[in-house]
């Protein structure tokens, strides 16, 4: 981990977590195996245990599930990057969408 980024995210650190699971003994056998345990892959995991139950799934995960992007992902979003709402107006003009002709 880089020098000043904390070892767990602001959400891991307020609730805590489990105690480590131990490392998978040895070889094991799966129908599919998902690597990494973050939105993507407990998503992708639970899709197909729903859609195959006879499948056996086996997620791996390096630390734990949440450590990743995933854990501290603070959920918001900005377009100023882009120059906003206005930015984006005036860059498809004569003909903006119809989100542009608020009052």
């Amino acid at each position: 981990m880089p020098p000043g980024v904390p070892e767990v995210s602001f959400w891991w650190d307020g609730v805590g977590r489990d105690a480590p699971r131990p490392p998978l003994p040895g070889p094991t056998s799966a129908d599919v195996c998902i690597v990494g345990a973050g939105y993507t892959g407990l998503w992708t995991a639970y899709y197909l245990a729903r859609a195959a139950p006879q499948w056996r799934i086996v997620v791996v995960e390096q630390r734990f599930a949440g450590y990743g992007a995933s854990g501290r992902n603070g959920g918001w979003l900005t377009n100023s990057i882009t120059g906003g709402a206005t930015g984006t107006c005036a860059a498809t003009a004569p003909t903006p969408p119809a989100a542009c002709n608020w009052p």
